[in-house]
């Protein structure tokens, strides 16, 4: 019962900080057509509040407590304990995007204007990745959890493959990214 409690209030706060997220977003992005304006001032106020403020330190804030509880780990959280690995996938994403940018031919290379490009995708990116895939994936991913019966420890759980979780994971992926 205690189990079924902790995983209905991770997907509460996953569901919960996706939604503020987006509403964030759409107050000072959306509603505004803020991308569409040469104001610096207000992406600058739109990329450290919806994206790293909420959209980052909160949602992996409010991951702490299921993490200290062990309901979730760190690499079911998709987090890496090994630098090496994200440290050559950030370069080998980094130059593949970069080739993607120059190969579009861009209206401009000059360097202020790719760099400005770079700061406001970079936040953007990395909130929904944190938001949508490690808090609202893991959250739907609790929801197959079994309990390990073959373990002599029945305090240990396990996420299991199964149909179960395919379905979970697409739906959160079709819900996070075609909205």
């Amino acid at each position: 019962m205690q189990e079924r409690i902790t995983k209905i209030k991770f997907i509460a706060v996953a569901i919960g900080i996706y939604l503020v997220w987006i509403f964030a977003t759409y107050l000072l992005e959306g509603r505004i057509n803020l991308l569409q304006k040469p104001n610096p001032l207000e992406r600058l106020i739109y990329a450290v509040i919806a994206n790293m403020i909420i959209g980052t330190v909160i949602a992996i804030w409010l991951l702490r407590p299921s993490i200290l509880q062990r309901f979730v780990t760190i690499q079911q959280l998709g987090f890496q304990s090994s630098p090496k690995r994200v440290i050559t996938a950030v370069v080998i994403a980094g130059l593949i995007g970069f080739a993607l940018f120059v190969i579009q031919k861009p209206a401009s290379l000059n360097a202020i204007v790719i760099l400005n490009v770079f700061s406001q995708t970079l936040p953007g990116s990395i909130a929904e990745v944190v938001i949508c895939w490690a808090v609202v994936g893991t959250a739907f991913e609790s929801l197959t959890r079994r309990k390990n019966k073959n373990n002599n420890n029945n305090n240990k759980s396990k996420i299991t493959p199964n149909h179960g979780r395919c379905s979970s994971d697409c739906l959160v992926w079709t819900i996070s990214f075609c909205t």
